[in-house]
């Protein structure tokens, strides 16, 4: 960035004036917008030509497919990420939802989602509503 007071105007509001330099000035005085920043930044998808289609969730979702002894994998497209706290932030081709962090964590390393691994998380509703969200939006499928 430079440090030369650049312009641009917004599509929706031609009257203001956005400055890079202002922009960092916020994102250094924020660590959460910084954070919200670079998570949805690292986790944008990188990969157009590998599509990622929204699904159907299966009847029973996650846990359906768990209670069949399928596991999951991540779409090869999809980029995960995550800032701790409670609900940590998972940062999903681009997109954040509320996660626990233990949850967060293994999604976002090389664990096997097997049916062992998911079996624990399918007690919590929350877990479950990241797990099948996830599955409806492709970044997950079945293995």
């Amino acid at each position: 960035f430079s440090s030369r007071r650049r312009h641009t105007r917004s599509l929706c509001d031609w009257s203001s004036d956005v400055c890079s330099s202002d922009l960092l000035d916020a994102l250094r005085a924020d660590d959460a917008l910084l954070a919200d920043w670079l998570g949805r930044y690292m986790s944008a998808r990188k990969y157009p030509e590998l599509d990622i289609a929204p699904r159907r969730i299966p009847s029973g979702g996650v846990r359906g497919l768990v209670a069949a002894g399928h596991g999951l994998e991540r779409h090869p497209a999809s980029r995960f990420a995550w800032v701790d706290g409670e609900p940590a932030s998972l940062f999903v081709d681009g997109e954040c939802l509320p996660c626990p962090a233990d949850l967060a964590a293994i999604l976002c390393s090389d664990v096997l989602l097997d049916a062992r691994t998911l079996r624990p998380w399918l007690r919590a509703k929350a877990s479950r509503l990241v797990l099948d969200t996830l599955l409806v939006r492709g970044a997950l499928q079945r293995a």
